[in-house]
This record gives C-alpha cells, sequence and structure tokens, in this order.
C-alpha cells in the first residue's frame, strides 16, 4: 500500500534518478530507468507548477491586503487641516468638531491613531494616553461627557453646544 508521502526507498530511488541524469548517464539507462526518470521529471515539474499557482495565489492575497490596509492608513477627508502643531486637547477638539455625531472613547482612539501614525512609537501605551487627554478636557469643561445607553452604557464625548472652532483659533480653509 502507498502512501501519498514518498517513502524513503522512493526518495533514495528518485535521488538516484536525478544524479544519474544530471552526470549525463541516461544513456546507460534501460527503457524503465528512462521512463522512471521522465515520470519523476513530469511529476516534479507538476508539482512546480502548482506551488508557483498557489504562491502567485498568495501574492494577489497578500498584495491585496497591503493595500487595504494603506488605505486604511491614509487620514480620512474629513480630518483635512489637521491641526500637527498644536496640543492634544485641541486636537481632540478638532477631531470632535469634525464629527457629525458625538464620538465614542473607541472611534477617537481610532481617529487619533489614523492621523498620528507615529503615535505608537512615542507613547508606550496610546489608548492610555489619549484617554487621559479626554479626561483632561472634560476636566477643563472643553469636551462633555455622557453616559450613553445607546453605546452599551460607555460615555460618549462630545463638543459643549457653545463650543465652536474659532475660539480655538483654528484655520478653516473655505472650499
Amino acid at each position: 500500500m502507498k502512501t501519498e508521502k514518498a517513502t524513503k526507498e522512493d526518495i533514495e530511488i528518485r535521488n538516484k534518478i536525478v544524479q544519474t541524469a544530471l552526470a549525463g548517464k541516461l544513456k546507460n539507462l534501460d527503457e524503465d530507468g528512462l521512463l522512471d526518470a521522465a515520470l519523476y521529471l513530469a511529476e516534479e515539474l507538476k508539482d512546480a507548477l502548482n506551488e508557483n499557482k498557489t504562491l502567485a495565489r498568495d501574492k494577489t492575497k497578500l498584495e491585496n491586503k497591503i493595500k487595504e490596509l494603506e488605505e486604511s492608513q491614509k487620514p480620512l477627508p474629513k480630518y483635512s487641516n489637521y491641526p500637527y502643531d498644536k496640543d492634544y486637547i485641541a486636537k481632540l477638539v478638532f477631531i470632535l468638531s469634525k464629527s457629525e455625531t458625538v464620538m465614542t472613547f473607541e472611534d477617537i482612539v481610532n481617529a487619533f491613531l489614523q492621523l498620528e501614525t507615529d503615535l505608537d512609537e512615542k507613547w508606550r501605551n496610546p489608548r492610555k494616553s489619549i484617554s487621559k487627554i479626554i479626561s483632561r478636557a472634560c476636566s477643563f469643561q472643553v469636551v462633555c461627557r455622557e453616559k450613553a445607553y445607546g453605546y452599551n452604557g460607555y460615555y460618549v464625548y462630545g463638543l459643549p453646544v457653545e463650543q465652536s472652532l474659532s475660539s480655538l483659533s483654528f484655520k478653516e480653509e473655505k472650499s
């Protein structure tokens, strides 16, 4: 009974065939030896072609994944004119002002990480640091925090009604 994987004997026989073929001794092989060598080489070619197809498929999958990741790393167009030179509370206010609705903590973290790609390198724990920024902004009453029951009981964050971008001296380009 022959299994799918080659046995030690099969490997040794195939290695001998390859060695004799490489040495130019195919002339000395009888018909059975030549047939075995041809079958072995055809099988190896078939395996190499199948492996090539799977590698090409994997390559296209990886290229698509890279494109998706690059697209996810691009800043959203609604965050144009992001104030990279301001402090983080001003950046938080900018993100919240550009948002059409209130934002959860996760939304804020994702926006910060998307806009400032080097935060993972700057801070040991970006989520904790962003949480401190939000807490400080709430204590200064620059950002409002409310418990929202539509968001699994988490807090949502937004700007106070009287808060505007002009009070923080952001320059907006009119389109």
